[in-house]
This record gives structure tokens, C-alpha cells and sequence, in this order.
């Protein structure tokens, strides 16, 4: 990320949508141990992804629509 704002955070997300390896070191360091996770199918890779992107708990409809 090139900054904190919000269109920087979106930019790392949706680059995420696209790049299995950047969201394989998110999930990663997310929990500091992928044994932890275990496979992460696409259900689970999206949820990742969408929880990052949700601003408020219930709004995931709207947040995540397009993923």
C-alpha cells in the first residue's frame, strides 16, 4: 500500500482478487500460521477478502457484491 487512505486499502484488496500469491501471504500472516487455516477454498479466500472489505457487520450484500 502506497498509504492508508481507503482507496489505497481498496486497490490492496482488489489486487488480492486477482493475485493468489498476495492473498495466500495475507492468509498467512493473518494467522502466523496457514496450519491454522487449512485449505482455504474459494468460499474461504472470498470471506477473506469480503471481511476485509466490510465496513460494518450485516452490510457484506452490499460490500461484497461484486467479489
Amino acid at each position: 500500500m502506497k498509504d492508508l487512505s481507503p482507496a489505497s486499502h481498496h486497490d490492496l484488496l482488489m489486487r488480492m482478487v486477482n493475485d493468489s500469491a498476495l492473498l495466500d501471504k495475507y492468509i498467512t500472516h493473518f494467522y502466523r500460521n496457514t496450519k491454522q487455516v487449512g485449505e482455504c477454498d474459494p468460499a474461504c479466500r472470498k470471506k477473506f477478502i469480503c471481511d476485509a472489505m466490510t465496513g460494518e457487520a450485516g452490510k457484506e450484500d452490499i460490500f461484497c457484491a461484486g467479489l
